[in-house]
């Protein structure tokens, strides 16, 4: 298992901190769907390991 924190882009961090969170969800959905797949193959060359499956979960809370 591999565990991520503190992952925010800076328009993430603008939506948030704005309360608009309903776009953030999009925009967060939309940006793991990118980059889920990449980060995958890097896990896989770095472990020399097949990843079957990758879940992402997150909170729209900072501090």
């Amino acid at each position: 298992m591999i565990y991520i924190n503190n992952f925010i882009t800076p328009i993430e961090r603008v939506l948030l901190e704005q309360n608009h969170h309903s776009m953030l969800n999009d925009v967060r959905e939309i940006l793991m769907e990118k980059v889920t797949p990449d980060i995958g193959i890097f896990v896989e060359i770095k472990t020399n390991k097949r990843i079957k499956e990758i879940y992402y979960d997150w909170s729209a809370e900072m501090g």
